[in-house]
């Protein structure tokens, strides 16, 4: 069920991927239910795997090598907001897009990462949070 409605969220727009037009009712009605749709179907995979029902997504999905990538996504999902208005709030003026920019953003948001994971207490709450995961 859950492939099926991914297959078709993803095909809908085939026209759209290859460069032709798709008509506007196809458009109209990928834009209506496209997002709800895919919403269901995490909800089925979520459902199937706490019920024991997914077979090998289950044990895809619990293969213990994700355990530290998962953390280390949540850690920077947690951090990622101060990082965006510390930048933005920081600015005086719009910024025009540089590969100098996207550069000395990344390395700021590394630094950052690295100084407020080390020496404040989001280092400890990171730690208890991931560790009771």
């Amino acid at each position: 069920m859950t492939i099926a409605i991914y297959l078709g969220i993803t095909l809908a727009l085939l026209p759209e991927y290859t460069g032709s037009q798709s008509n506007d009712i196809v458009s109209g009605v990928y834009s209506a239910i496209s997002r709800t749709m895919w919403a269901i179907g995490l909800a089925w995979i979520t459902y199937a795997c706490s019920t024991g029902n997914s077979g090998f997504i289950n044990s895809f999905l619990t293969f213990k090598p994700f355990i530290p990538l998962s953390k280390i996504t949540y850690a920077a999902y947690l951090i990622h907001p101060v990082v965006i208005a510390t930048f933005y709030g920081s600015r005086q003026t719009a910024f025009q897009f540089s590969h100098y920019l996207m550069v000395s953003l990344f390395i700021f948001t590394m630094v950052f990462l690295k100084v407020s994971l080390r020496t404040t207490y989001t280092y400890r709450v990171l730690h208890y949070i991931c560790t009771a995961i």
